[in-house]
């Protein structure tokens, strides 16, 4: 892979781009993409920058820039790296208008694998595919009924709709670029949310899920014709308008479902039994992979990286992880490579 030619096409394909009628006021910013031993930025090769990490929008030198890992997530697919990196940009302007409505990663991972949650959130999973393909007001209620019954269960449900929010609404602007390029790969790619979406694991992953069922869900009001504030106080869900109520329905209890939680829960119950040499390091995490981590019973597993800070050190870990926490969950004891 040649970097900068890479950097060059894509950057060509994104100027391209009409940014105003994804949303207006969005607009291009500048981006990275890197590698374990470089990274390209305005069409010039760098010697990598330890600050680069995963795929997101980060403040850097001064401007708020968007950053792609090109070893770990390479895209063979000219368009669809491009609608990826409007994703990530999507993030930079949300930092630019200083958006206040950003997740509690740590507390919505903690969502407890409760079966009546995850039976909800796969019937709003199957409402939401069914409003793709055939737009409704009545789809739209019975969305609302789903919800509000969620939220009563969990107020921590508001930190998934947060992130739906955040992570929906950008890869809807992905999306819709996509769409710009090609009509029939935004086609493929939207019925490929669709398909995650009607998989009974993605259930159990609300942050993994928020992207594909906040795309849909900002699909879904678009068809409606209704306008939606994407800069608020209040998550997209709890903008919609009091007009629409709620209607309730009788659904089947999936019992995939209910047989994949409890594998979830024991396979998770295995792996904290194991011996771990546990390395006492009292801190906070300051950085981390949502995408690739999970909390149980007041355990983080990582897989992607994890960054901790004890008011004197930062630690920046890269390998398999298994950190400690207080009851809390907000302080780590400790932490262990997973082999």
């Amino acid at each position: 892979m040649e970097l900068k030619k890479l950097y060059s096409t894509i950057h060509q394909k994104l100027n391209q781009l009409d940014f105003t009628k994804l949303y207006n006021g969005f607009k291009k910013y500048d981006f990275i993409l890197y590698t374990s031993k470089e990274y390209c930025f305005c069409n010039e090769i760098y010697v990598h920058d330890a600050e680069f990490y995963g795929n997101t929008a980060i403040e850097w030198n001064g401007k708020i820039v968007a950053i792609w890992n090109v070893e770990a997530d390479y895209i063979e697919d000219e368009d669809v790296f491009a609608a990826n990196l409007v994703h990530e940009m999507y993030h930079c302007y949300q930092l630019e208008q200083e958006e206040k409505r950003f997740p509690k990663d740590l507390l919505l991972l903690s969502i407890p694998l409760e079966e009546k949650l995850c039976q909800l959130r796969y019937q709003d999973s199957r409402l939401l595919v069914e409003g793709y393909f055939n737009p409704s007001i009545d789809i739209l209620r019975r969305i609302c009924f789903i919800r509000n019954e969620m939220l009563e269960i969990s107020s921590s449900i508001e930190e998934e709709l947060k992130s739906e929010t955040i992570e929906g609404a950008a890869e809807y602007m992905g999306v819709l670029a996509l769409k710009q390029w090609s009509s029939s790969k935004y086609k493929i790619r939207m019925e490929k949310y669709c398909s995650i979406l009607n998989l009974v694991d993605i259930q159990l992953n609300p942050r993994r899920r928020s992207y594909y069922s906040g795309c849909l869900f900002l699909h879904l009001l678009k068809e409606l014709s209704f306008s939606f504030p994407l800069f608020s106080e209040v998550t997209i869900y709890a903008s919609l308008p009091q007009t629409i109520r709620p209607k309730s329905f009788t659904y089947q209890r999936n019992d995939k479902l209910i047989d994949l939680i409890l594998e979830q829960e024991q396979n998770l119950q295995k792996m904290i039994e194991k011996p771990y040499d546990f390395v006492s390091f009292p801190s906070r995490i300051v950085g981390y992979d949502p995408m690739n981590m999970i909390y149980y019973k007041t355990y983080f597993i990582s897989k992607g990286f994890i960054r901790l800070d004890n008011g004197l050190e930062t630690k920046t870990i890269q390998k398999p992880v298994i950190l400690k926490l207080e009851a809390s969950f907000d302080l780590v004891l400790g932490y262990s490579f997973i082999k």
